[in-house]
């Protein structure tokens, strides 16, 4: 390999979007491009115009290596490493012909947040405390978003909620019904949607007793959902329970939060919760 060593400023990529086939004077690259800013240091190795050796991001602030990677013939391999959300989490990555083989999230504690493994298709997340907060299993390993079991515990270690193949729920109800108000994180917002749908289609009036008593939830989130599923549900007895909701004018966001593949996640409800309270009372009205 040329020992060459060129600044950003003078490549061209034969595809800017993805920077990808790295030309220098019209010709495909051998060595390394970097870029020297006064807040960061960056380089990327090339073989023709390909990626392939080591690449890594130095903070000039930090000072220190917070992201590093490489690749063989443009194919990530080996372990990678970068540092996210303002450094609170390090995410690890090992690579075998350009594919996951593992992956790992901790935090500054070296406490484990997350992890994967191809070899038996599993995801597991654990909270701050170290207790196991999900272990999900995958259908396969080329879609990360679909899961053929899954199961979820609360910070405490108790279980809360497992599914089979998406449409197989169990839920713990007795601990739903009575710890509500314990739940808070993005999974457990979902668990408290499923678990309301779940006891519709048992019984309205329980899930009615859940989502009136969860008007009053800490979490602006879930006083929202509250209020959305009292819409779809468009039954009279729920108008005074949304009624004292006109005057919540928190509009519930989370984020940015970023992912183990390193892609960032924000969320907002559509409305405020007074205006989603106004939406469900019209439903309501408008059904009776």
């Amino acid at each position: 390999m040329e020992d060459s060593k060129v600044n950003i400023d003078d490549i061209d990529w034969e595809d800017e979007y993805s920077f990808s086939g790295c030309l220098y004077q019209g010709k495909k690259f051998t060595g390394i491009v970097f870029e020297d800013e006064e807040l960061f240091y960056d380089e990327e190795t090339f073989l023709e115009g390909i990626r392939h050796g080591r690449a890594f991001y130095f903070s000039k602030i930090e000072n220190k290596i917070l992201r590093e990677s490489f690749y063989e013939n443009g194919k990530p391999s080996g372990t990678h490493f970068s540092w996210i959300e303002r450094l609170s989490k390090k995410v690890t990555k090992t690579f075998s012909k350009g594919e996951i083989e593992s992956a790992t999230v901790k935090n500054r504690d070296e406490i484990l947040l997350f992890e994967y493994t191809k070899s038996n298709k599993t995801f597991k997340e654990w909270y701050e405390n170290g207790v196991l907060s999900s272990e999900k299993i995958l259908y396969s390993t080329d879609n990360y978003y679909q899961f053929e079991s899954e199961k979820y515990w609360d910070q405490n270690n108790v279980w809360l909620m497992s599914v089979k193949d998406k449409t197989d729920y169990e839920f713990n109800t007795k601990y739903l019904l009575e710890n509500s108000f314990q739940l808070h994180t993005a999974e457990q917002e979902n668990i408290f949607i499923q678990f309301a749908e779940h006891l519709y289609k048992i019984d309205e009036n329980s899930a009615l007793d859940f989502l009136h008593k969860n008007i009053e939830h800490p979490d602006a989130f879930f006083r929202y959902e509250a209020a959305r599923l009292l819409g779809n549900i468009k039954n009279i007895k729920s108008i005074p329970y949304l009624e004292q909701l006109l005057n919540d004018n928190s509009q519930p966001a989370r984020g940015p939060i970023t992912d183990w593949l390193e892609s960032s996640l924000s969320c907002k409800t559509q409305f405020p919760i007074c205006k989603m309270a106004e939406i469900a009372l019209e439903n309501i009205k408008t059904q009776n």
